[in-house]
């Protein structure tokens, strides 16, 4: 019984705990609490086969619950993040509120791309700066970090607009490194 419940390779610690929230039934939370055995737990994998202090399992009991809830709403929240985007591209795909109107009553409505270079996720919704501190010039110090700052931000995006991005805004990478080359 001990060999299936630690099935995982353990040579990356010596000392680990894996939780499996997907195999844990209430009354196995409750026994959780209440015993100190361990590797009777079908849904914990751990080198220790005994937690002996009741906080320490309370707070694997936190995490199970936490764990649980998030996979039970992630779902949710996934529709609700894809409806959320999509609207905020809608928004500014039209000019606004107010160019929604006047593109009703014109028939010009837009309907955004998910897969064009205008279309942002919600982190370029939130930050639309693109363009590089002009102030850090190419060998400068500054230099990487800034670009991966903006690059880190950039990674969310789609495909097309990531390339319109390096491709047409960010010129001064190309010119930097072909002068490292040379």
């Amino acid at each position: 019984m001990a060999a299936s419940a630690c099935s995982c390779n353990s040579g990356f610690s010596n000392s680990y705990m894996l939780l499996k929230p997907e195999e844990v039934k209430f009354l196995d939370l409750l026994r959780l609490l209440f015993s100190s055995n361990l590797k009777k737990r079908k849904f914990v994998d751990c080198t220790s086969a005994r937690e002996h202090n009741f906080w320490h399992r309370f707070f694997i009991f936190l995490s199970i619950i936490v764990l649980k809830l998030l996979r039970f709403f992630a779902k949710p929240l996934a529709l609700l993040g894809f409806f959320l985007e999509s609207w905020l591209n809608f928004i500014s795909a039209n000019g606004g509120f107010s160019g929604i109107l006047l593109n009703i009553l014109r028939f010009k409505l837009i309907i955004p791309d998910s897969s064009s270079a205008e279309y942002l996720s919600m982190i370029g919704h939130l930050d639309s700066r693109v363009r590089l501190d002009e102030s850090i010039k190419a060998g400068d110090v500054n230099y990487f970090g800034a670009l991966c700052m903006m690059a880190s931000k950039l990674v969310y995006e789609n495909e097309a607009y990531v390339t319109q991005t390096v491709n047409h805004v960010w010129k001064t990478i190309k010119k930097y490194a072909q002068h490292k080359r040379s």
